[in-house]
């Protein structure tokens, strides 16, 4: 009877440690889903400002002048190739540095007739100007117009969290492009 009583203790013993250990495990995730959450409604809410502060500094019409007279992918090789390029290219990259922002800010112009996205000025040195952006989010397309975020997507660079606004012409109207910016989210998952 001794062995059943020291046998049935144990169990009950080794049922409440796992019991601890679970009830652990499930707090821990909790608790990092909820961390991850804050994370991302924070960040999001700063590249917003980001993207629509950059937005309103951005010449719609100076953009367009790039989109005319260099309508095919290479035409810009370099960042002080053209002065309305660099005078945007400035303008990103110093909000970049200023913001922390260690990715590749840009202006992306959606082509109709290819139904892509084509990369326009960015905050790197190494221009990709009208290479196309192959994975891109629909949210980007549904909101061309306005502005917006993007929660986790991923990309063929990795994933991302991302917002952008929209670049209009000087008749405040007419969209031009958009501008984004992106934060890795790979390393937070």
């Amino acid at each position: 009877m001794n062995k059943f009583f020291s046998s049935l203790k144990n169990g009950i013993l080794l049922l409440t440690l796992i019991s601890i250990i679970g009830i652990s495990a499930i707090i821990t995730y909790i608790s990092f889903k909820s961390q991850q959450q804050v994370y991302e409604h924070e960040t999001l809410g700063r590249l917003k400002a980001i993207s629509s502060t950059l937005a309103s500094q951005i010449d719609g019409d100076e953009l367009a002048h790039l989109y005319k007279h260099y309508p095919n992918k290479g035409d810009i090789t370099h960042s002080d190739q053209d002065s309305v390029y660099k005078s945007i290219h400035e303008k990103l990259k110093m909000s970049a540095e200023i913001n922390g922002i260690t990715t590749p800010i840009y202006t992306l112009m959606f082509h109709p007739g290819d139904e892509k996205f084509h990369f326009g000025v960015t905050s790197s040195d190494e221009p990709y100007w009208m290479h196309h952006f192959e994975k891109f989010p629909q949210k980007l397309l549904d909101n061309y117009k306005s502005s917006g975020t993007v929660r986790p997507y991923t990309s063929e660079k990795g994933t991302w969290l991302s917002a952008f606004c929209a670049i209009r012409k000087s008749d405040h109207t007419t969209p031009i492009g958009l501008v984004q910016v992106d934060v890795e989210f790979d390393k937070f998952r």
